[in-house]
């Protein structure tokens, strides 16, 4: 039997010989000699051979060989270990420079891209407010609206990539839920005005106002939904309910509903309504890059939350979901941010230093403050920010600044700012940060080098608008 095993083994040896697995056929062949010594051994002890001191000096030898095999076999398994393992770092340091690499290519795309959209999407809504026939507005429309369109597919793209390559992250921080609905509400208006629906938000009167969660994260994951029931939804009404569930005094539940009496959903599109790329008329009406709901799940379940929806084909339909948010970190739950105060008082118009080094974006975002009717002037870089404002006599009431810019970033420069007014006990002048990145991917950054708020390029001039009614009196109100 013995014999028959040995015969076995050494065919094994042979065929994981040639698959290249050395330290195992080492092993098979110290089982081999193992188990010949063995055989000769019992052979001699029941009678069959007659080999007298041989066969002890042969049984020791065969089990000293055999424990050299083995330890050959132990020795060669332990290096080709130590090798996989240097293999592996090596894969994995590989994997995370080229998750680097794709990280700051998906940031240089986005400021690429979103830089040419400023200055044509800026010069679109400073051409809207010139004397058009009915024609020249209706190109203009036409324009602008596929502008934006193009620019919601560029973020939809660049935000899914950051998902897949793991580099999406939430940030959380205390934010007034009831200013973000409003600011939500605005920015839709117009939109749905143009369809001629009616547009409803509501939020529950016991729901406290301050939350502690990624606002930006909120925001996108609402914009989203919304923007998804105006699209299509060609008439009747689109309502947002927002209420806050206080489960605990340590987490709370946000929930909210996007309700619309659009066209309305299939249980065959309901499948794949959230997997990549899914559109549910194929994208052949309404377009768009389908991956705005696959964001806004994959967002939702990163906050410890969930979505789902009802729908029926001509109903329209119904998205609920809610994340996990926390009770703020700070104080106070006021329903109405205080307004900030402006370093000194105002007389005659105001002016607004724009830092930008791109020419058409400066030249876009200069004339959409005169239109304004704000006196506005600008500098290419931040050094010469720092000089205009670091002075005694600074005639600048706020700074639009561009985030990255050749000799000195508006980050540094706005650190440099704010120790400068520390140290020569000076109000802070507002800083508004002018970025081509997304924002909700900045934010944190920004808020963090001292600037005070922050706008989205392409720049928005009813946004600008209301960014500026923040941050300075009404132009009405101010003394000539």
């Amino acid at each position: 039997m013995a014999f028959i095993v040995s015969i076995l083994l050494c065919v094994s040896s042979v065929y994981v010989w040639a698959n290249s697995d050395r330290h195992l056929t080492i092993y098979i062949i110290g089982t081999v000699v193992f188990l010949f010594v063995c055989m000769v051994a019992t052979t001699e002890h029941i009678g069959y051979i007659n080999l007298g001191g041989a066969a002890r000096d042969a049984y020791q030898a065969g089990i000293c060989l055999q424990a050299i095999l083995f330890a050959v076999a132990l020795a060669e398994r332990i290096s080709t270990y130590q090798k996989e393992q240097s293999e592996l770092a090596i894969s994995a340091a590989e994997a995370h420079a080229e998750n680097r690499a794709k990280s700051g290519f998906l940031a240089k795309m986005s400021h690429e891209l979103r830089t040419p959209m400023n200055g044509l999407l800026g010069m679109l809504q400073l051409l809207e407010r010139t004397p058009l026939n009915e024609q020249q507005l209706h190109y203009m429309h036409v324009m602008r609206n596929s502008g934006r369109m193009l620019l919601g597919v560029i973020d939809d793209v660049l935000d899914y990539s950051r998902i897949v390559a793991g580099k999406l992250r939430i940030q959380e921080g205390d934010f007034n839920l009831f200013n973000e609905m409003a600011e939500i509400e605005i920015m839709f208006s117009t939109s749905a005005q143009q369809k001629n629906l009616t547009l409803r938000f509501s939020i529950n009167p016991n729901t406290p106002a301050i939350v502690h969660s990624d606002k930006a994260r909120f925001r996108q994951i609402i914009t989203n939904l919304v923007g998804n029931a105006i699209k299509f939804t060609d008439q009747g009404v689109v309502t947002v309910r927002i209420w806050v569930e206080q489960s605990s005094d340590e987490e709370w539940l946000l929930h909210g509903e996007v309700e619309d009496t659009g066209i309305g959903i299939t249980d065959e599109q309901m499948k794949g309504l959230f997997r990549e790329y899914a559109q549910v008329d194929g994208g052949k009406n309404y377009g768009g890059s389908g991956l705005g709901l696959v964001i806004c799940k994959q967002l939702i379940e990163m906050m410890q939350g969930a979505i789902q929806v009802e729908s029926a084909p001509g109903y329209g339909s119904v998205f609920r979901f809610h994340i996990a948010v926390k009770p703020p970190l700070q104080q106070g739950d006021a329903r109405i941010s205080e307004q900030p105060v402006h370093s000194t008082p105002l007389y005659g118009t105001p002016h607004i230093l724009v830092v930008e080094d791109n020419d058409i974006n400066s030249e876009v975002i200069i004339g959409m403050l005169n239109q304004l009717g704000y006196y506005a002037a600008g500098v290419t870089n931040g050094e010469a920010a720092v000089t205009a404002i670091c002075c005694e006599d600074n005639p600048w009431h706020l700074v639009l600044m561009d985030v990255e810019m050749p000799v000195l970033d508006g980050l540094a420069a706005a650190q440099k700012i704010r120790k400068w007014e520390a140290m020569h006990y000076r109000n802070a002048t507002p800083v508004i940060a002018l970025t081509a990145h997304t924002v909700r991917t900045h934010g944190d950054e920004i808020m963090q080098s001292g600037m005070d708020d922050y706008l989205s390029k392409p720049v928005d001039i009813t946004l600008l608008k209301n960014m500026l009614l923040k941050w300075l009196p009404p132009l009405d109100s101010i003394a000539e």
